[in-house]
Formats: C-alpha cells, sequence, structure tokens
C-alpha cells in the first residue's frame, strides 16, 4: 500500500515526531511511505531514510482565540487561504503521479489534501492530536466548514479519550477511534540510579513556555514549599517562548524568592539527557492532549507528577504509575511535592511500575500495529 502522511507543522513537534515514528514503522511493515510537511524544519535532523519527503507549503486553517481581529491578522488569513489551494492542487497532481492509495493528515490544525483524496477516491484518515481551543487557544477560521470536511474522513483517530470525547459530537461515534501515542521507547527506556537517591532533589518540567502548560504553577508551588522551610529542591525549565512569556516566567521566579533554585536551561534538542539527571518531572498543562514528555518522563526513570486533566489523567494512576495533583490548584501541588522532598526514597516503587506501563502500552510498534489495523478495515478494495 502506498500511504502518504501530510504533517501540518512548520517546525518539529510533537505531532510531527509522532507522525515520523508511524511513518517510519509503516515504511518497515513493506509499505511505500510518502510524507508531505510545509517547511524542512518541520522534519529537522530527523531520520527520514525509507521516506519520499515533499515540501509543500501551506498554511492552517485555525486562529488564535485571543486577541482582535485586526487588518494584518485578516491579510495572513487571506495569503494562508491561496498558499493552500496552491498546495491542494499539488497533492492532487502527487496522489496521481504516485498512485496513492491512502492519506492521512496528521493534525486538525489544517486540511489540505482531504478535498483532493476525496475527489480521487482515496481512503481518507485524520488524526486529532489536540484539543485546539484548551490547549493551544486556538479555533477553526470556519468551524462548520472545517469540521464537515474532517467527518468525511473514511476514519478519525483521537490521541486519548479526552480528545475523543471532546470531538465525539462532530462524527458518528463508530467513525471516530482511540489509539494512543507510540513513542521510540529505546530512546528514553534506562535506569536511573540518581533518581530520588540524591540531595537535593530535582524537579524537572519540559516544554514551550505558554500558559496553558502552567509553569507558573509550578513556579508558585515551588515558591510555597520554600515558604514552608523545604530547601532541599531544584527546580529545572527546559524550554523557552515568547519574550513577553519569559519574562512572566523570570518575575514569577524573582517574586517567589527562587532566583537561586530555579535553572532556566533553554529550549534542548537531548531531552533524554536532562531526565536523567532529574528525580521527578512535572506535567502541569491545564489540557494535555496525550503527554509525550509523561511517558518519556516514565520510561527514563523518573517520578511523573501530573495534573488530573486531559490526557495526563489516564496516562498516570495516581499512586501506582505517578502521582496526580489537582490542576490549577498550587496548593495541592505543593502538598504532593512535599511528599516527596520529605520521603523521596518511597517513590522507587511507583518510578519502576510507571516505567514498566509506559514500555509495555506506549511503544511505537504497538501504535503502529493498532492504526494498521484501521488501515486494513477502512482501504477501499
Amino acid at each position: 500500500m502506498t500511504i502518504l502522511y501530510i504533517g501540518t507543522d512548520d517546525r518539529k513537534t510533537g505531532a510531527i515526531l509522532s507522525m515520523l515514528n508511524l511513518a517510519r514503522e509503516m515504511a518497515r511493515m513493506g509499505n511505500r511511505v510518502l510524507v508531505v510537511v510545509p517547511a524542512k524544519a518541520s522534519v529537522s535532523g530527523e531520520d527520514l531514510s525509507g521516506l519520499a519527503v515533499r515540501y509543500v507549503r501551506f498554511g492552517q486553517w485555525t486562529h488564535p482565540l485571543a486577541g482582535r481581529m485586526d487588518i494584518k491578522r485578516q491579510v495572513k488569513r487571506v495569503i494562508k487561504y491561496f498558499f493552500s489551494l496552491y498546495a491542494e492542487f499539488r497533492i492532487a497532481r502527487l496522489l496521481k503521479k504516485e498512485r496513492v492509495d491512502l492519506v492521512h493528515i496528521n493534525t486538525s490544525a489544517a486540511g489540505v489534501g482531504a478535498k483532493s483524496a476525496k475527489r480521487q477516491g482515496k481512503t481518507l484518515i485524520w488524526h486529532i492530536r489536540e484539543f485546539l481551543e484548551e490547549d493551544h487557544g486556538y479555533w477553526f477560521n470556519a468551524p462548520k466548514k472545517s469540521l464537515r470536511l474532517m467527518a468525511e474522513a473514511d476514519a478519525v483517530i483521537a490521541i486519548s479519550d479526552a480528545v475523543r470525547n471532546k470531538f465525539l459530537p462532530y462524527f458518528k461515534p463508530e467513525q471516530i477511534k482511540m489509539v494512543y501515542n507510540g513513542i521510540r521507547t529505546g530512546d528514553f527506556l534506562c535506569k536511573n540510579p540518581h533518581a530520588l537517591k540524591k540531595n537535593p532533589v530535582v524537579f524537572l518540567c519540559v516544554g514551550r513556555f505558554l500558559a496553558s502548560k502552567g509553569q507558573t504553577e509550578v513556579i508558585d508551588a515551588c515558591g510555597a514549599l520554600l515558604r514552608s522551610g523545604r530547601e532541599s529542591f531544584e527546580l529545572w525549565l527546559l524550554g523557552d517562548g515568547t519574550p513577553k512569556m519569559t519574562e512572566q516566567i523570570t518575575t514569577r521566579i524573582e517574586t517567589n524568592g527562587l532566583s537561586g533554585k530555579v535553572r532556566l536551561l533553554g529550549f534542548q534538542q537531548n531531552v533524554r539527557a536532562y531526565m536523567e539527571k532529574s528525580d521527578v518531572v512535572v506535567v502541569a498543562s491545564r489540557a494535555e492532549a496525550f503527554g509525550r514528555v509523561t511517558i518519556e518522563a516514565m520510561l527514563s526513570g523518573n517520578l511523573v507528577i501530573g495534573a488530573d486533566t486531559g490526557g495526563t489523567a489516564e496516562l498516570i494512576e495516581d499512586g501506582v504509575t505517578g502521582l496526580l495533583y489537582r490542576q490549577g490548584d498550587g496548593g495541592d501541588l505543593c502538598a504532593v511535592m512535599s511528599r516527596v522532598t520529605d520521603r523521596p526514597e518511597r517513590f522507587s516503587g511507583v518510578v519502576s511500575a510507571g516505567q514498566a506501563f509506559a514500555a509495555e502500552h506506549f511503544s511505537v510498534e504497538k501504535n503502529a500495529r493498532e492504526i494498521d489495523q484501521i488501515y486494513k478495515q477502512r482501504t477501499k478494495g
């Protein structure tokens, strides 16, 4: 079978990495695989052997909900629209030339390729890897039109039950399937002999600086931790953001008296190297659609503290594979972190259980097998 994957992000993201993992595994399983992305930055540094990659520039069909629709934003929307029209034409030609059997659109952020797939009678699979509103603060430019086109897909794949439940009203129940993302477990699986055994305890947050990611909530909890008389900890923040958001982060650190306790490490390609040196990864997102970082942290031998919302609550069984706190409740997060700093060694069993759970249930191979079954059920004979 010849499969065309359409990645909708113009930079390397968790969604793109998940798509490439799937595409490489499908190629390994004997399929002919093509990948379309809007920019080379989408796949920078990735192993693309076995994949035929095409760069087709197009715009997303979503917009930020914050801010007003000024002239500049309207002009950008029009430009994106015309780029997408031309991209649709190019992809239509590609489908014919390469005799593609199945088109797999990687997120709900853009719909380029869907119309061409339907016109040419190709099987269309649509992957939803985000809530849009709750996690990214975005929604469709033309909601009815976009969702109607998505509903024409032969199957829709949601990356968690939380995402499936969000979009279920727009599709037939049998049309939308839940399949958790696959992680290249070998890239992160390791025994961390130092985790929860050293002083101070190192808490790590990974992700772009966004209000929805909850870094300020973690900083405030650390401030409360320090004021409670607990000093045996550090907080490492791995990521970056806009100048405005970065300033908010640094101001919050100073306000909480944490200047000597927090390390701003910036964006790092090698996340595993930092997970190997940390003890606890805190996932404080308001609404994580899945949570690659949660699984990567478990595999890396870290204890995971996560907010009890979205996909995070599905990945962590409280007290068994990790620890949950009430999202938005800094006091509850501080209480959970206090339990760890007071007696870190008692959570070694939770770490081991989390690592075994992640390795068993979230491999690339398992993800690909489940999606391959959907392909076989939906492919037109």
